[in-house]
């Protein structure tokens, strides 16, 4: 699993990489997250959706 905030346009967002959902879910839980604020988006994604609101 791999972690980093990343930045598009000036916004940033935590990119949470893993082989596992499961992983995923305890680090949201553990940053004090919850699943309903993640995304499952592909960088694709990410970049279409921060051109949207700049």
């Amino acid at each position: 699993m791999s972690f980093e905030i990343d930045t598009f346009k000036e916004s940033p967002y935590l990119e949470i990489e893993s082989n596992t959902k499961e992983k995923v879910r305890a680090l949201v839980k553990k940053l004090g997250y919850e699943m309903k604020d993640a995304k499952p988006w592909s960088s694709r994604q990410v970049i279409e959706y921060y051109e949207k609101i700049s």
